[in-house]
């Protein structure tokens, strides 16, 4: 499990942490900074993302550019995989072997965000998923769920002249429709 200390976000104060079946928590890896997320290598080698590295003690603290992804290289220590990550937010391992990196953590709502293979051999790393406006087939929440579209978000209660709420998108009752053909109003009664 990653940690992401809150702001400054100093340097070196972050780590991965591994909790076993007992509860038991112990170190796996510290010296990180701004920890977003953990993976775990087809070869059973762990790995973490950092959201910025060289942070400020000053506002915004972060530094653009500066994410970094790591592998843990021994007891207590680890090396650079990739560097000069935009903000890096998560981490996944994918079937065929690669890490997938998904950037950035801040200032994508126009839709730049990213997704990014990297080759945890050779430390190439290109982006498979970028300038996504809309969530892809795939990404879609399933059926049911809160998530909503922007269009789709709940409006405030609008007042009918007869005084009901009604919701906007909702479609007024038989009674409304029928008097409001005749020109008149339930409240006018």
């Amino acid at each position: 499990m990653g940690n992401l200390t809150p702001a400054p976000y100093v340097n070196g104060a972050a780590k991965v942490v591994h909790v076993a079946a007992d509860g038991t928590v112990t170190d796996a890896i510290t010296g990180l900074t701004a920890v977003t997320g953990v993976a775990v290598g087809d070869d059973g080698t762990l790995y973490a993302v950092e959201m910025s590295t060289g942070n400020t003690e000053e506002p915004p603290f972060m530094v653009p550019s500066s994410g970094r992804l790591v592998r843990q290289s021994g007891a207590d220590s680890f090396d650079a995989v990739v560097s000069g990550l935009m903000f890096p937010a998560g981490l996944k391992a994918g079937p065929d072997g690669a890490l997938y990196v998904a950037l950035p953590a801040f200032g994508s709502d126009d839709g730049s965000g990213q997704i990014v293979r990297v080759d945890v051999t050779s430390g190439a790393a290109s982006p498979v998923a970028e300038t996504m406006r809309e969530a892809p087939e795939c990404a879609l929440p399933v059926e049911g769920t809160l998530r909503r579209r922007e269009s789709q978000r709940r409006r405030p209660p609008q007042r009918r002249r007869d005084g009901q709420t009604m919701r906007a998108g909702s479609t007024p009752s038989p009674h409304v429709i029928l008097t409001r053909r005749q020109g008149q109003n339930a409240g006018d009664r």
